[in-house]
């Protein structure tokens, strides 16, 4: 496997796993702080229970939360590209050579 492939697998699984382990904790001390108690018991497992079973239900919400990590990495990357291409393909004129001496 090339070294970029792995890196950017090894990025998934690390933001997959703050998907699934960091971000339902997260959720709920926010929303203890926001909304207050959640559910009867109130337990940040409960939370935690209820978003992977949601994903195992295939719930698009659940999906979107554990992704989320990486897809703003993606979408940041994406606007970073983005960006460079349109600064690459701006013409060069007297002010911008005048600006880099």
């Amino acid at each position: 496997m090339r070294s970029s492939v792995k890196r950017e697998l090894a990025v998934f699984v690390i933001l997959i796993a703050v998907g699934l382990f960091g971000l339902p904790p997260a959720v709920f001390w926010v929303g203890q702080h926001v909304v207050g108690e959640y559910g009867d018991k109130g337990s940040i497992w409960d939370l935690t229970r209820a978003v992977w079973l949601a994903l195992v239900e295939g719930q698009i919400a659940a999906w979107v939360l554990v992704l989320s990590p990486y897809l703003v990495v993606a979408l940041l990357r994406l606007a970073s590209a983005i960006w460079h291409a349109r600064k690459a393909s701006e013409p060069v004129n007297e002010v911008t050579v005048s600006r880099n001496k």
